[in-house]
């Protein structure tokens, strides 16, 4: 059983490092047998995931849990919402103002997961089609406010 869940997290890592935004993951640790399935953010917006809190276990985990480890707050992709995933998620509400840090995935936490997301994928693009620079036509409008490109993607000046 242990060796199941190294191979699938150390899959799961491969998968993430080559493929992208979205990841595979073995199915027989929490998807009843089916079959791997693609993980997204967007899973966390299915009804069954309202409200996911320390003890819950399946999908809506691993889609909490990708999502958490993109947007740089690197947890164990496990499908279960342990005190790890809930303290990750706290740090990941303090760090973003939420108005709740309680460790539950509400409303108000799938919007900031999901903005952070936004972050992460534009910043991802740009690098992709700029060789990892910015393209000066979208940075010197904001050098007049003391900001960088990288500040446009982090959300926060530099200094």
């Amino acid at each position: 059983m242990r060796l199941r869940r190294i191979t699938t997290v150390l899959a799961t890592v491969g998968i993430l490092a080559v493929g992208g935004l979205a990841t595979t993951a073995s199915a027989d640790n929490w998807n009843a047998g089916t079959g791997p399935r693609p993980v997204s953010f967007h899973d966390l917006a299915r009804p069954e995931c309202d409200n996911l809190q320390q003890g819950a276990s399946g999908w809506c985990t691993v889609a909490l849990q990708t999502t958490l480890t993109q947007v740089g707050y690197p947890v164990a992709i496990d499908g279960k919402f342990g005190p790890v995933t809930k303290a990750t998620l706290e740090l990941f509400q303090q760090n973003n103002h939420a108005r709740l840090v309680d460790g539950i995935v509400g409303p108000e936490t799938r919007y900031l997961l999901g903005a952070a997301m936004d972050r992460v994928t534009t910043r991802d693009n740009i690098a992709k089609h700029n060789d990892g620079r910015w393209p000066s036509i979208i940075c010197s409008p904001f050098k007049i406010f003391g900001m960088t490109c990288e500040d446009l993607v982090s959300g926060s000046p530099a200094g």
